[in-house]
């Protein structure tokens, strides 16, 4: 097995995260992508065995609701009936997510609780936030469904929600001890157990280049399969590529912080990711401006925080934070003022924090990683057309028998859970007579 890797990272030791870059100062580390990792834990046992840990922080939402791991000790501020009947403490929660991650085109092992979930899941997170009275249940919720990067009036919004709350309860919202290199390790060091190269530096620009590999694995989307792939791809599976739909971009900054950042809620400094949205309708007019293609003045803005829990992020009394918002597909607006003013607005004094700062718009994510096509992080939009048939109705296969894609633009989509890839594997494997 040979794996080549656009990216001119190798297993460096004294990294301290994958895709991840220094900050304007010495010694602070910032992620690209991404912090914590629920839907990792369907595949972290390897993980584990090849040095990496995991530290499980807190889930922190809108109006300084703060959400623990256990159930029992529930949500502050939420209202208990209206929480606990929605996502039960039994052995349920965990199953969700197995079921949902793992098992998306096979008979599941758990039937009725995932039809359990999925009376739920195919409907809009308005929709499921209707069942709450508490105004704080609805804000969190609506943070929640907002990482779908759909309307909160579009279907699958709901299940996006319902996913993060059960992941959040089931087995919290983890990140890697050491940053997200760590994950890369781990896996390196596994890969290197079978006979195997990984080749760092090494832009393939057309498939014919590995006229020698049988099969071939791209973790790209379609857009970079069509450029690579060309003649060996049929012509009417070409025309299902170019179809595919990209969703809304991201606006991103990285801070060198001099001190923890000044929340009005001093709850907020016990979670390592900060929802910023204020009230559900809030949030959910802001995700609505952004599937129309607008900018919003008060931007919904997902904040992390990972230098509180993870003291090598950063140096000695200093502290390291990156956020986010999301904006269309390409934008090229700066959104900076917009996003700080929002920060501020929970946190006042957050600027005086600020030591040094890096603005990442979507032509500079795309321009680092291709695969960020207009600023999309999650590999395609998420919406109902493009959820059972991901890419197309081959998922992971594709016209040639031996070229298969795994990246996030296939099943289960986004998130950084590694199932793509698994389920690309196995689709291969079996296809070339191995097990």
């Amino acid at each position: 097995m040979d794996f080549f890797s656009t990216f001119p990272f190798p297993l460096l030791k004294s990294s301290r995260s994958y895709r991840g870059v220094r900050n304007c100062f010495r010694d602070f580390w910032e992620l690209i992508w991404s912090l914590f990792k629920p839907t990792g834990t369907c595949s972290n046992s390897v993980l584990r065995c090849y040095g990496c840990s995991a530290l499980k922080a807190k889930s922190r939402k809108s109006r300084w609701t703060l959400v623990q791991s256990d159930l029992e000790a529930l949500p502050i501020g939420i209202a208990p009936e209206e929480y606990t009947d929605l996502l039960r403490k039994d052995e349920a929660t965990a199953h969700y997510h197995a079921e949902l991650v793992t098992r998306y085109t096979s008979i599941p092992k758990h039937p009725w609780l995932l039809a359990r979930f999925g009376m739920s899941a195919f409907l809009s997170g308005r929709a499921i936030a209707r069942r709450f009275r508490s105004e704080r249940t609805r804000a969190l919720f609506a943070g929640l469904a907002a990482h779908s990067f759909l309307s909160l009036d579009e279907q699958l919004s709901g299940a996006m929600g319902m996913l993060m709350a059960v992941l959040a309860h089931a087995v919290g919202w983890p990140i890697p001890r050491g940053g997200s290199q760590s994950l890369t390790n781990a896996l390196c060091r596994y890969l290197s157990t079978f006979e195997s190269t990984l080749k760092t530096s090494s832009r393939v620009e057309s498939l014919a280049a590995l006229s020698n590999y049988d099969p071939i694995l791209c973790d790209v989307t379609p857009r970079q399969l069509l450029e690579i792939g060309g003649a060996r791809l049929s012509k009417s599976y070409r025309r299902q590529l170019a179809s595919y739909r990209y969703g809304p971009g991201v606006f991103k900054v990285d801070y060198a912080l001099n001190r923890p950042i000044p929340w009005k809620a001093s709850e907020c400094l016990r979670a390592a990711t900060v929802h910023l949205g204020g009230s559900f309708e809030e949030i959910a007019a802001f995700e609505q401006v952004v599937r129309d293609g607008r900018h919003a003045d008060h931007p919904f803005v997902l904040l992390a925080q990972p230098s509180l829990f993870d003291s090598s992020r950063a140096p000695e009394g200093k502290q390291t934070a990156w956020a986010y918002c999301h904006v269309p597909n390409g934008s090229n607006v700066d959104m900076l003022e917009r996003l700080e003013k929002q920060i501020d607005r929970f946190a006042p004094g957050f600027r005086d924090c600020v030591l040094a700062r890096r603005v990442f718009s979507p032509a500079h994510l795309e321009k680092m990683d291709a695969n960020l096509v207009g600023g999309d992080i999650g590999g395609g939009a998420m919406d109902i057309r493009q959820f059972l048939f991901r890419p197309t109705w081959r998922h992971s296969a594709t016209s040639a028998r031996d070229i298969y894609i795994c990246s996030s633009s296939t099943p289960p989509g986004g998130g950084v859970h590694g199932m793509c890839g698994y389920h690309a594997a196995k689709t291969a494997l079996s296809k070339f007579g191995a097990r």
